[in-house]
């Protein structure tokens, strides 16, 4: 009933009491004080107090529960933020007929919609203030099966960063799609990029609906782990810089320039702002670099000279790393040689790979038609589905489109280590080296993460050596290429 409500198929007053009761009594009886679950029907049992006790608990109950929970915690604590907010919209041929606020008016009846005669189109939506996002939907004209991203940016300068990305859709009902966890913004932008089978010129949206509940951006560096070039006052070391405080005495202070501060994010995360407090407000000149493992090399996102101490936000272009790094060079008036930081804040989300689907594929030889390359790409890793060739091979990989490449898994068959080089094909048409592994070096099956993505529409995998006590061929199980 929870779903039916929230996907508008159920009335709210009707069916709100019925699932406040419903729920109360799951939360307040069946869950015990000591976190178990009773009152479970037994496999095969019928549902009637003789069988179902308090002390009664089953695994599928459980999940059960926590399914519902997990319904109810949407239902009452996210609400559609996107309803009647201001919108612009990329064009608007009849604004009187299907205006862009249509598309948020609370209303998918009949033939209200916006409409725009031009794919791609976009509309924006201005939710008013800093909202953590949960979940999204949209309600197309005639269920219409449009491929589409959805873009958030925290603020009206920021740069927009792609967070759901439906390019390869291919259903027409409205669908409610998760965001990423520690997805905070306020404006939203959905841009329409084509359709799987629509084949007219408009774009017509009934209802869009975002929803969340309003939030404050939460440093992801917070209390991280951190290191820096001196700590000359063990009173003011570098942990201070990532504390949450910024008093005059929460700082992180060291004498003479250049100085540096590092953080250890413990895991990927997209990046796409920051902010400085600096003690005084003082407007240092600095650098931000960024890595993605610590093995790679760091590069340089921000370079500012006499910047803003005041801690005020400062976008990104949105980048995917683990380390990041802040080296002050200088003070813009000259007036100290102490490098003083009251908080870094950095801002993001932990990155979420995205699994992209090729539009076509080639392979240098598939003499075994059971071992053809289309196996690469089927999803299992097992060892009947494989691509092999003898010798050396290599296999092309065409995306239809530009995409944002940030990390791969090779998966061989019996894991064996073969060299292979990952190219991707540059704005000149010529393949550039991405990755390269010997038989030393590989790992099959493990996700590796690039140092930075590579923004290309095509890729291409050779392996290069092949171990001498292994038959001389190229069997690849699976190949799995991330956003």
């Amino acid at each position: 009933m929870a779903i039916g409500v929230r996907l508008g198929i159920l009335d709210s007053d009707t069916y709100m009491p019925v699932i406040k009761k419903g729920w109360l009594a799951l939360a307040n009886t069946a869950l015990q004080d000591s976190g178990r679950l009773g009152w479970a029907q037994g496999v095969a049992h019928e549902s009637y107090m003789a069988y179902a006790r308090a002390s009664s608990s089953q695994p599928y109950t459980t999940g059960s529960y926590l399914a519902a929970s997990g319904e109810i915690y949407h239902l009452l604590a996210d609400t559609n933020v996107a309803l009647n907010k201001p919108v612009t919209c990329s064009k608007e041929p009849q604004p009187t007929v299907a205006p862009c606020e249509q598309a948020v008016d609370g209303s998918d009846a009949g033939h209200k919609r916006w409409s725009a005669d031009q794919i791609p189109a976009w509309i924006e939506i201005d939710l008013g203030e800093l909202t953590r996002l949960s979940a999204f939907r949209g309600s197309f004209f005639y269920d219409r099966d449009y491929q589409y991203t959805v873009d958030v940016k925290v603020d009206a300068d920021s740069q927009y960063e792609t967070v759901i990305n439906q390019l390869d859709n291919t259903e027409g009902r409205p669908n409610l799609i998760a965001f990423p966890n520690d997805t905070i913004g306020r404006y939203v932008r959905v841009k329409v990029d084509g359709a799987e089978t629509y084949n007219g010129p408009w774009v017509s949206i009934r209802e869009l609906e975002v929803f969340g509940k309003p939030s404050s951006l939460e440093s992801i560096a917070l209390n991280k782990a951190v290191t820096c070039s001196d700590e000359p006052q063990a009173q003011y070391h570098c942990g201070k810089a990532v504390d949450g405080k910024t008093g005059s005495g929460d700082r992180w202070s060291a004498m003479t320039f250049p100085q540096s501060i590092e953080v250890d994010l413990g895991s990927l995360h997209t990046l796409n702002g920051h902010a400085l407090s600096a003690l005084h407000n003082r407007q240092y000149n600095y650098r931000v670099e960024v890595k993605a493992t610590a093995d790679a090399d760091y590069q340089t996102v921000v370079e500012k000279t006499g910047a803003d101490g005041t801690g005020k936000f400062q976008t990104l272009t949105p980048v995917v790393a683990q380390y990041a790094r802040l080296t002050v060079t200088g003070i813009a008036d000259n007036s100290s040689n102490w490098v003083s930081i009251r908080e870094w804040d950095i801002y993001g989300r932990e990155y979420t790979p995205t699994l992209i689907q090729p539009a076509a594929i080639r392979c240098s030889a598939e003499p075994q038609e059971q071992y053809g390359c289309e196996n690469l790409f089927d999803g299992s890793t097992a060892g009947g589905d494989r691509w092999s060739a003898e010798g050396l091979g290599y296999v092309v990989v065409d995306f239809g489109s530009t995409r944002d490449l940030r990390a791969y898994t090779l998966h061989t068959y019996q894991d064996r280590n073969y060299a292979y080089k990952l190219e991707a094909l540059d704005a000149s048409g010529q393949y550039q080296l991405v990755d390269e592994r010997t038989i030393h070096t590989t790992e099959p099956g493990v996700r590796q993460i690039l140092p930075v993505s590579v923004s290309t529409s095509k890729i291409r995998l050779s392996t290069t050596d092949i171990p001498d006590h292994l038959f001389q061929w190229t069997s690849l199980t699976e190949l799995a290429l991330y956003e």
